[in-house]
């Protein structure tokens, strides 16, 4: 490899194949060869074959080892995996692809534990769910509801969020202003924040001191609790941010909660704020910790009626003209 240098390995023979072409689709496989050229010729197996087909897909047809078809697999993802170790939220970057992961997930359950170790090991949360919504080649169907029985349960199991959320394939994550909103179904304990937070003596504590103490609260029942969920279950708006107290994100959140805890809003005015939650951001592919609050479904934040008051106000104010 030092000596020849890497174009060697993309030379062509008179049929226009390459060195890991010609390896994978020979009379008589040698799995040697096809691994070290797999791990060696990058861009060969992003190519389609001579015959049409991506090579993961051949290769599974072929039966080929676990460890060559992750390899081949990785190559052709509808996204780029951002990794663990960011310092701010991000959406999810996609990418051109020749179809593979649909196709792995759909008609190649076999391969099942390469599924899972991809997304338990590759992705964060958001990107599992992008994964999960994945269409078939004529932009069709949802890769959740279309998957082999077995995928579908990887993708379940590897979509609980925080011990108790369960996030929904049926909607985009969006992620704006630093703030990252996700659709899920809360399976842990049903009492509420403001519940737990009427209950304090002080009402104008700070709000660390109620972050706090749901942490506390969170963590007792989490470790008491197995992710096969016996509450009954409630759909919710997840807002997620990094804690950082310079962030504006962070602040309009605390902004939230304090007015929450201060005043006794009426259902019909706001949705409720059901729980506060302080996570790993690691879950999203992030340094540090994560506020996360649990909304109710359909979600109007404080802002939100700030604005539909003005507007109302504004529009009256139009009519008696």
């Amino acid at each position: 490899m030092n000596i020849c240098g890497e174009h060697i390995f993309y030379q062509h023979d008179e049929n226009g194949s390459d060195a890991f072409q010609i390896s994978i689709t020979a009379d008589v496989l040698d799995i040697e060869s096809v691994h070290f050229l797999a791990k060696t010729a990058s861009r060969s197996i992003k190519r389609v074959l001579p015959n049409g087909t991506m090579p993961v897909i051949y290769a599974a047809k072929m039966g080929m080892p676990d460890a060559i078809m992750k390899i081949l697999l990785l190559a052709d993802m509808p996204l780029h995996f951002r990794g663990r170790n960011q310092k701010e939220i991000k959406d999810v970057f996609l990418r051109t692809h020749g179809y593979s992961w649909w196709k792995m997930c759909t008609e190649h359950s076999e391969y099942s534990s390469i599924i899972n170790e991809i997304l338990k090991s590759e992705a964060n949360i958001n990107e599992i769910v992008a994964l999960s919504q994945e269409t078939d080649p004529n932009g069709f169907g949802n890769l959740f509801e279309s998957s082999h029985a077995k995928v579908r349960d990887i993708f379940k199991r590897n979509l609980v969020f925080g011990e108790r959320y369960e996030i929904l394939t049926n909607y985009r994550v969006v992620t704006s202003e630093s703030v990252m909103k996700m659709c899920a179904l809360d399976w842990g304990d049903r009492i509420a924040w403001e519940e737990f937070a009427s209950k304090e003596s002080n009402p104008q504590a700070q709000v660390s001191d109620a972050i706090m103490d749901m942490e506390r609260v969170n963590s007792t029942k989490a470790s008491s609790q197995s992710v096969n969920f016996s509450h009954p279950h409630r759909e919710v708006i997840l807002y997620c941010c990094l804690k950082n107290k310079k962030a504006k994100s962070y602040k309009e959140l605390i902004k939230e909660m304090d007015a929450r805890r201060q005043f006794n809003f009426s259902v019909l005015y706001s949705q409720r704020l059901y729980n506060v939650h302080i996570f790993d951001a690691k879950s999203i592919g992030c340094n540090g910790d994560l506020l996360c609050l649990s909304f109710e479904k359909p979600l109007l934040t404080l802002q939100d009626v700030r604005l539909a008051t003005f507007k109302c106000m504004h529009n009256c104010a139009c009519d008696s003209l």
